[in-house]
Order: structure tokens, then C-alpha cells, then sequence
């Protein structure tokens, strides 16, 4: 709660009507959170009773694809006690925390003791809860990484063959550089710095777009910002660094050719 109080036993079918808000709800419609207590709203403007805003909670993820929007929660027993029909069914969802093995058990007995026609199903664990709400976004996000990898491997292998053209056909080139005195080393440098410069800008235009293109994204992300920074710059150093191999590789095989033999073949 920040904010007010919850709900008591007090909050009754006798009891004035009232309704705990979100944060977001608190901040869209009213000046803050302190402020919307007491504050009054309804649903609608159709048969909807007026509700006295009482207490404030935190911003709740309460779906798996849907953005933290404006939340309004009601007391049970107030819910029902407007509606047409006097004794309306519903599916209670209840959190029990227990350090027992044979909790589930325990929870069957004590609801059949109260009321014998109230059914108890699906009593699961809590990990087991999760793991169940989250398998389809685990199993996008795993097909979305091995279609990334796929595309990484693409990428490398492209730099691979265009650093490994442009090297062969610098052959000669480099013959004569090394029959003047250049060194493997000054071989690499120049065919490597060549291909970093195009890597470099084709990483910065893909950061470029990624980051402007990030928004769309924001929706189906939890606790982690759409324009998270250690994302990208782990993102930036992986294309560099694959990109600086795919390229080091070609460079480094024809620079320790023997210059002659390089002046002979071309």
C-alpha cells in the first residue's frame, strides 16, 4: 500500500461502497496518490454506485503481455451485493505460504470442513504456477535468440567472405609491401583497420536503428528497459568482435604468404 489502508471485514454489504486504485490509476485522474484519497469514482455512469477511493497499491504486472495500466480493485462482498443476481459463482484464486510438504492436503481438509460443496482445484505450487504463465514467452524468447544467433552466424560469415576477396585479391599488393620492408604485423594492421572502419559504421547504423526502434518492444519487457545499456553495449561488442575475427582470419592466412610466391601467382 502506498497510500490509505486495504481492506477489512468491515468493508462489508452494509458498509459504504469503496475501491482501492493503483498507482497509475491515482496519478492519471487525480493530482498524486495522497491526493485521490477520498476521492470518489464509479465505473460508469449506467446504475454504477459512487465508491470512496480508500487505499493506493504499487503498480502490479498482472498480465504477461499487457503494460501496467490503471487497476481498480473491490471488495467481494460490496461487489456482489449491487448485482442482479443475489448469490453470484466465482472462482477465487487464494496464495497460502506454508512451510508443510502436504500443504495442499491440509488446505482440501480445512475448506471440505467448512463447506463441503466449495471444490478445491488446481492446487499448485507457486513455481509451478510460473513456470506454466511464462512457457510461451520462454519459448518465443528462445526461438527469437536462436533466430539471432542464426543471423549473427550470417553476419560472420558475409564479413568472412568479403574480408577473404578483398585480401586475395590485395595479394600482390601486400608482396610488395613486405619485399620493402613491411611486416605481417603491418600487413594485418592495414587489412583489418580497413575492414573495422566499414564494421564500425555498419554498428553504428544498426544502433542507431535498434535504439529508435526499441519503443516497440517496451510492451513485452519486465523490469528491463526497452533502452537498456548493457544490452546494447553487450550487443555492439559482440558484432564488433565477431566481425573482427571474420576478418583478422583472411588477413592473417595471406599475409604469411611469401612475398615471391604472392608476385608469382598474381
Amino acid at each position: 500500500m502506498l497510500a490509505g489502508r486495504p481492506f477489512t471485514s468491515a468493508d462489508d454489504h452494509d458498509a459504504p461502497l469503496v475501491v482501492v486504485v493503483n498507482e497509475t490509476f491515482a496519478r492519471k485522474h487525480f493530482a498524486g496518490v495522497e491526493q485521490s484519497i477520498g476521492k470518489r469514482v464509479r465505473l460508469s455512469g449506467d446504475g454504477e454506485p459512487w465508491r470512496e477511493i480508500v487505499g493506493v497499491t504499487a503498480d502490479l504486472q498482472l498480465h504477461q503481455w499487457a503494460y501496467v495500466g490503471t487497476e481498480m480493485f473491490f471488495p467481494l462482498e460490496q461487489e456482489s451485493s449491487f448485482r442482479d443476481d443475489p448469490a453470484p459463482q466465482y472462482a477465487l484464486t487464494v496464495v497460502l505460504r506454508s512451510t508443510s510438504g502436504s500443504a495442499a492436503q491440509q488446505l482440501r481438509r480445512i475448506v471440505t470442513d467448512l463447506d463441503p460443496t466449495i471444490p478445491v482445484d488446481r492446487v499448485v505450487t507457486m513455481e509451478a504456477a510460473v513456470d506454466q504463465a511464462l512457457w510461451q514467452p520462454r519459448v518465443t524468447a528462445w526461438v527469437m535468440g536462436a533466430f539471432a544467433i542464426l543471423a549473427l552466424a550470417l553476419a560472420g560469415i558475409g564479413v568472412y567472405g568479403t574480408a577473404a576477396q578483398t585480401a586475395a585479391r590485395r595479394r600482390a599488393e601486400f608482396g610488395v609491401r613486405m619485399a620493402l620492408g613491411a611486416t605481417r604485423r603491418d600487413l594485418l594492421a592495414l587489412a583489418v583497420g580497413r575492414s573495422m572502419r566499414f564494421i564500425t559504421a555498419g554498428v553504428a547504423v544498426g544502433l542507431a536503428l535498434a535504439w529508435g526502434l526499441s519503443g516497440l518492444l517496451r510492451d513485452l519487457l519486465y523490469e528491463v528497459s526497452a533502452t537498456d545499456s548493457l544490452a546494447f553495449a553487450g550487443a555492439c561488442g559482440l558484432l564488433a568482435l565477431t566481425g573482427l575475427l571474420a576478418s583478422y582470419l583472411p588477413a592473417r592466412r595471406v599475409a604469411a604468404i611469401d612475398p615471391a610466391t604472392a608476385l608469382r601467382q598474381d
